[in-house]
């Protein structure tokens, strides 16, 4: 979850702290995320598949620990998989446990996009099928210009928001105030249902699927 416009030094050095600290995890924290990591994976494939899509290349930004992007691999063999990260213990345990001769992990060199799309041309090509988008754009500030940019490589998106605005999370957690960088999460957005719907749409894309999935309780 480590890729984003720069906005300025002190906005790009709190991220970078950030993303830096996400994934310093133990062992049942990292667990946790590979889980849930499988979960979320497995049902975007399944979208996929009802619909005959079949990426023969992937390119997953914010690859986090790698697990995602191994799955779409496994699920559609693709010429190339390529995950960027900007956490080097992220990319680290990535490419301990799911790098392979087609599926690779790099760690991004900058914060900046236009930064991240030279990087993943320079090493995964000009062009590819999809670019995978889960649990980022929450953290990216202007997700209109994100999405513009990775435009010139990507023939098509494939993303996972989280649906967390609720009355009793706000209740719970009343500091909110969004878009700032004070939860400790790193959002800088919340969504419900009816905000990803017209989200989506206002960065100028068309949803070919879309749906909403409530997640298994992991233990």
């Amino acid at each position: 979850f480590a890729v984003i416009i720069s906005m300025g030094n002190y906005m790009e050095s709190t991220l970078e702290k950030l993303y830096n600290s996400w994934s310093n995890k133990d062992k049942n924290s990292i667990s946790h995320d590979i889980e849930s990591g499988i979960e979320k994976a497995n049902v975007a494939i399944d979208a996929l598949r009802s619909i005959n899509f079949h990426p023969r290349s992937v390119v997953e930004v914010g690859c986090g620990y790698g697990v995602v992007l191994a799955k779409f691999a496994d699920a559609f063999n693709p010429e190339y998989a390529y995950g960027i990260d900007f956490s080097q213990e992220a990319i680290e345990f990535a490419e301990r446990h799911f790098a392979s001769t087609a599926v690779r992990y790099e760690r991004s060199q900058s914060l900046n996009v236009e930064d991240i799309v030279a990087q993943i041309r320079s090493k995964a090509g000009a062009r590819t099928d999809c670019v995978l988008l889960f649990d980022l754009l929450e953290h990216i500030p202007d997700c209109r210009a994100f999405i513009k940019a990775l435009g010139a490589i990507a023939d098509h998106f494939v993303i996972k928001l989280p649906l967390e605005k609720s009355f009793f999370d706000n209740i719970v957690w009343p500091r909110k105030e969004y878009p700032s960088l004070i939860q400790s999460n790193g959002h800088v957005r919340e969504f419900d249902v009816n905000d990803v719907h017209y989200f989506i749409r206002r960065m100028g894309l068309v949803p070919v699927k879309e749906g909403v999935y409530v997640y298994h309780k992991l233990k």
